[in-house]
């Protein structure tokens, strides 16, 4: 894994997580500490899901590139399945804010999916001999 993608993921990480704080204290008006706790903890979770998907990627990249699409398709569902899990739990833990925890995961999806994706087809396309 390069530096640049670790850069990439963590910078994007860093900015779009007080973003999301401030967005959310602004216009949902809910209590900034439980806030600041499910952004830190949603974020962490999701930062080393991405770590982790772009490790194993890479490591099937070199090892058996036949396999890619498969791993690839993997990730991504596993992604989706600990977001659906993430929010059913909180919903039954924590009854509350249910709608900013809600906002909260889903950016974080959306923002990661979208990130992975990019650095995917980059690295696909530096590979690539044919384009």
């Amino acid at each position: 894994m390069r530096f640049k993608t670790i850069l990439a993921l963590s910078l994007t990480f860093l900015v779009v997580a007080p973003l999301v704080f401030f967005l959310e204290v602004l216009i949902i008006n809910v209590n900034p500490l439980h806030t600041a706790r499910s952004i830190i903890g949603v974020y962490t979770l999701f930062y080393t899901l991405a770590l982790g998907e772009l490790y194993v990627i890479n490591h099937f990249r070199r090892v058996k590139p036949g396999a890619l699409t498969g791993v690839y398709m993997a990730s991504k569902g596993i992604r989706f399945f600990v977001t659906i899990a993430l929010i059913v739990f909180y919903g039954i833990l924590k009854g509350p804010e249910f709608i900013a925890f809600t906002f909260n995961v889903f950016i974080c999806f959306i923002v990661t999916l979208v990130l992975t994706t990019v650095l995917h087809v980059k690295e696909e396309n530096k590979n690539n001999p044919f384009s």
